[in-house]
């Protein structure tokens, strides 16, 4: 099974983030080398308003929706797929 550099390199997908656009091949191996690589089930909670979270997520496949909690009787809103 390839690591998680190789698996990142390999398929090109730090390469074709807009986040990354115009990183050197260089700065994107060493931020390959530090990545992790995650699944998360449908409808999971990846983290939630307020919380403080030390990651950068960079979605390869799928979607992800932001919900925000509104004040009052709206409650959870999702506001961004």
């Amino acid at each position: 099974m390839p690591d998680l550099v190789e698996t990142l390199w390999s398929s090109r997908f730090l390469g074709r983030s807009q986040l990354l656009e115009g990183a050197s091949a260089e700065e994107l191996q060493r931020i390959a080398s530090v990545g992790q690589l995650k699944d998360y089930a449908a409808n999971a909670v990846i983290f939630r308003e307020g919380e403080k979270v030390p990651y950068v997520f960079l979605v390869t496949e799928g979607a992800v929706s932001l919900e925000m909690w509104l004040p009052g009787r709206l409650g959870w809103r999702r506001i961004q797929t």
